[in-house]
């Protein structure tokens, strides 16, 4: 297995922790935003409130990372070339259905403006070049290094190497 498809995999496994911390952050480590926000509502609120929170983290793990996972697995450890391409439009989705979304509620659904106006704000907000969104740039950076480790020069034997049937696996047909 080539350098760059090592540290390619364990990259991965580091950004599928961070993810996994930053969607259920709001129960691991609350915010004092988040607490404010609670503490403002009623007691069904709060419950409607953590249970989206919930909701949405569960959907982003399973719609984003999951799939992302299994790419990365058939990638890094069988080399298929598929799921290199794979990994790589998942890492784009998962940057551009929140602007879709956001384009969608904010263009053409004015009225959900008032359910959906602080995610969105956050999202349409997070690529600001401040010290406050460190974490976007650093989830960017992450997945341009994810993309560059995959599709390097270093990579391109183990994804493109002829298998035959007959032979163990992972060895190449010479």
């Amino acid at each position: 297995m080539p350098r760059n498809v090592k540290l390619f995999l364990v990259l991965c496994v580091a950004f599928a922790m961070w993810r996994l911390y930053w969607n259920f952050s709001f129960a691991i480590a609350p915010s004092a935003h988040w607490q404010e926000l609670l503490s403002q509502e009623s007691v069904e609120g709060r419950q409607a409130m953590k249970h989206g929170a919930y909701m949405a983290a569960l959907v982003q793990t399973a719609y984003y990372l999951l799939p992302a996972a299994i790419f990365a697995v058939f990638a890094g450890f069988w080399g298929r070339n598929w799921a290199r391409w794979g990994f790589v439009a998942i890492l784009l989705l998962m940057e551009l259905v929140p602007l879709l979304f956001a384009i969608y509620a904010l263009a053409l659904r004015p009225e959900f403006y008032s359910v959906v106006h602080h995610p969105i704000l956050d999202w349409l907000h997070s690529y600001r070049l401040d010290a406050a969104h460190w974490a976007v740039w650093i989830r960017i950076a992450i997945k341009l290094a994810l993309a560059a480790l995959v599709f390097s020069k270093n990579a391109e034997p183990w994804f493109h190497k002829h298998r035959s049937p007959t032979l163990p696996h992972g060895v190449a047909h010479a």
